[in-house]
């Protein structure tokens, strides 16, 4: 089972949080460079091939799909990351069966939802990461940048 902070000793703790923080950095720099995903529209029915991005201040995360459609959030306005297709939009598309691009074993395996707020609006936006490693990753690295950002905020 894996140890939780608390039953960490202090060194633990110190490795464990060095750990976060050189992933964080990794992520961030290739996220910079932009990643390869794909892109969830619902409208559309099948995810579009694209590209995800932050900014070099870390304020903006964008998206652009392989055919020119764009959005761009602000870190800020990021309410939560989510990798559990249920409760989103999203859910949906579970019910697809195999070999549909966007079959229920696809979205538990590489989905994940960014809700953030738009002009007081709750909004959705779904990717497919490559594989569930690099779903993971953007899962806990764009949590922890977000809690950065709002532990910033709360401080001035």
């Amino acid at each position: 089972a894996p140890n939780t902070a608390r039953s960490m000793t202090p060194e633990e703790r110190q490795k464990e949080k060095e750990r976060l923080q050189d992933m964080v950095k990794e992520f961030a720099k290739a996220a910079v460079q932009s990643q390869q995903c794909q892109w969830v529209l619902l409208a559309a029915g099948a995810p579009h091939a694209a590209a995800y991005s932050l900014d070099k201040a870390l304020r903006h995360f964008s998206v652009r799909s392989d055919d020119g459609e764009a959005a761009t959030i602000e870190m800020a306005s990021i309410a939560e990351v989510s990798k559990d297709v249920r409760g989103t939009p999203f859910a949906e598309l579970q019910r697809l069966p195999p070999p549909h691009a966007l079959s229920g074993e696809t979205l538990d395996r590489r989905f994940v939802c960014v809700h953030h707020v738009v002009d007081g609006r709750l909004e959705h936006l779904g990717l497919l990461l490559p594989n569930p490693f690099e779903r993971e990753r953007f899962y806990t690295c764009m949590k922890i940048l977000r809690w950065a950002i709002d532990s910033r905020r709360d401080r001035s």
